[in-house]
């Protein structure tokens, strides 16, 4: 059976995916303190490793060559209490793991604890090795020291990862992810693995709409898929953090050109009142930043930063209802309107006393069938 090509969006927390957030404990892990930078060892080594420690480090092999890891002499790592491996997911406390790959959502090697060495060969040859080391709140353990070693590939035109592209953009507002920028692939039999890592300000999300999204047929769902982790299909996603990864896997190179995907991914933040944070709202409890009106992409989820935005008026009302003065414009034009509306009612009330420029006199007050006082004098002079 080929291997299946798919489609796949997740948002991981960055110690999930890359080394730059390891703590200093970390050290021992990329062999520092040790003696070789080929070691690698948990936290503080050889000392018991400390509780709360999440520490990542990628391996990369030269070219030809796999990576494979080898345990030495002792391995002790809090275990997982009994639980059922079959039903459970594994070392749910402390634990090492082995990805093939760069990226925390490479193919699994392993994820192992407790206090026996590992039976089965940890060997990444992909030409990465991505792993990871993990404490939780409470009990700490004497770890574990192993060394990692180059070895010649057992399938070289794979590890050289001809067929391997990856694309970051930072600090993004919105854009568009497009399989077109894969076109350089050589089609050759091995598969193709390209990843987007997308970065908005940190303060906001990530979503990802797809525009286009065709994979090569037949559509066979054994041979070819679409995964989308926590999703149940090709939908719309609303991320719980500000990076993205976007994964692209075909099984053969020869599919790049038929295949065409096209995701516009915009950044936002869940707030009903979006005016006090200076954002555009969306409607739906969605704020987009006020930069994104009137670009031409569908960044609100019913395209309302859009549909204003037609014609000759489009900067012009972009300016006005997206700038942070608009609602004091508003409350002036409201005053001003009620005023000329209160002065137009009195001119007209007026005019209705008066008709023809004739000058109705009020009829003069009289009191038990006799002028007033005060009329009568004025009546006498």
């Amino acid at each position: 059976m080929s291997q299946p090509h798919y489609l796949l969006g997740i948002a991981l927390p960055a110690p999930e995916i890359f080394p730059e957030n390891n703590s200093n404990l970390c050290g021992t892990l990329f062999g520092l303190g040790l003696e070789s930078l080929a070691s690698i060892a948990s936290p503080k080594y050889p000392e018991h490793y400390p509780s709360k420690q999440d520490c990542v480090r990628v391996i990369q092999a030269s070219p030809g060559y796999d990576i494979v890891v080898k345990f030495n002499h002792f391995f002790q790592i809090e275990d997982a209490y009994g639980s059922n491996p079959a039903q459970d997911q594994p070392c749910p406390n402390d634990y090492i793991e082995f990805r093939d790959g760069r990226y925390g959502f490479s193919t699994l090697i392993g994820k192992f604890c407790g206090n026996v060495l590992p039976a089965v060969e940890i060997r990444a040859v992909s030409g990465y090795m991505w792993l990871r080391f993990h404490s939780d709140d409470y009990l700490e353990y004497k770890g574990f020291h192993a060394t990692h070693e180059m070895v010649r590939s057992l399938a070289p035109a794979y590890s050289q990862g001809a067929n391997e592209c990856h694309f970051e953009v930072h600090n993004a507002l919105d854009g568009w992810i497009d399989s077109k920028a894969i076109q350089h692939v050589r089609p050759n039999p091995g598969p193709v693995e390209c990843v987007w890592r997308i970065e908005s300000p940190p303060h906001l999300q990530l979503s990802l709409s797809f525009d286009q999204f065709e994979l090569a047929r037949p559509n066979n769902c054994e041979d070819r898929f679409v995964e989308i982790m926590r999703s149940h299909g090709v939908r719309d996603i609303y991320t719980g953090g500000h990076v993205l990864f976007l994964r692209l896997r075909l099984s053969s190179g020869k599919l790049v050109a038929q295949t065409k995907i096209r995701a516009l991914y915009s950044s936002f933040i869940n707030d009903k009142n979006c005016s006090l944070i200076d954002m555009l709202s969306c409607g739906d409890g969605k704020c987009i930043p006020k930069e994104l009106a009137c670009n031409g992409n569908r960044n609100c989820p019913y395209a309302s930063d859009e549909t204003l935005c037609t014609g000759s008026t489009r900067s012009a009302l972009k300016l006005f209802i997206y700038s942070g003065y608009s609602p004091l414009i508003l409350l002036i034009i409201l005053v001003f309107i009620t005023v000329v509306a209160l002065y137009v009612w009195s001119f007209h009330a007026h005019t209705f006393c008066e008709p023809f420029g004739e000058k109705l006199e009020a009829p003069t007050p009289v009191e038990n069938g006799h002028l007033k006082p005060e009329h009568a004098v004025l009546q006498h002079y």
